[in-house]
């Protein structure tokens, strides 16, 4: 399997069909063979999904939806469903599409500056990294395992 040339990868807005397979496997390989790791809000037309190409196989996926803060009745964007194959982990890929994903997301002038996420506690330090806060204490999402939520905010960019 092809591990992808930096200068090939392609890293953009997506559908939901592109994300899924990847995000079921890895995010959600418990699932029956067939399942796909399809979240409430997926289909929501305020809902944005990215990914990350090389050549045309998936290498990462990321999806925003519309909620509120947690603790919070501020709209904000959620990010869910974070994944990167296995075979690209480590190489920079999920941060820069994370980087991309939250500059579309700025770019919108959405009347929301804010982004927090459920971050597996093994993400915690790549989400801290990337300007993430923890705003929890520790807690376990049933079949999935221990987790912190997280927030911070978009970009601030320039005209």
């Amino acid at each position: 399997m092809s591990r992808g040339d930096d200068d090939t990868i392609r890293l953009e807005a997506a559908q939901l069909t592109d994300v899924l397979p990847l995000r079921t496997r890895v995010l959600r390989p418990h699932l029956p063979p067939g399942t796909l790791a399809h979240f409430p809000g997926d289909d929501l037309p305020q809902t944005r999904h990215f990914a990350a190409w090389s050549g045309e196989e998936v290498i990462a996926v990321a999806s925003f939806y519309l909620n509120t803060l947690p603790d919070s009745p501020q709209e904000a964007w959620q990010l869910r469903g974070m994944a990167v194959a296995p075979h690209f982990q480590g190489r920079g890929f999920g941060g820069r599409l994370l980087q991309v994903a939250l500059t579309h997301l700025a770019l919108a002038r959405h009347q929301t500056h804010h982004v927090w996420c459920n971050a597996r506690q093994s993400a915690q330090a790549f989400y801290q990294r990337h300007g993430f806060q923890v705003i929890s204490a520790p807690f376990t999402i049933e079949g999935v395992g221990p987790h912190v939520k997280m927030s911070r905010t978009l970009p601030t960019l320039l005209a």
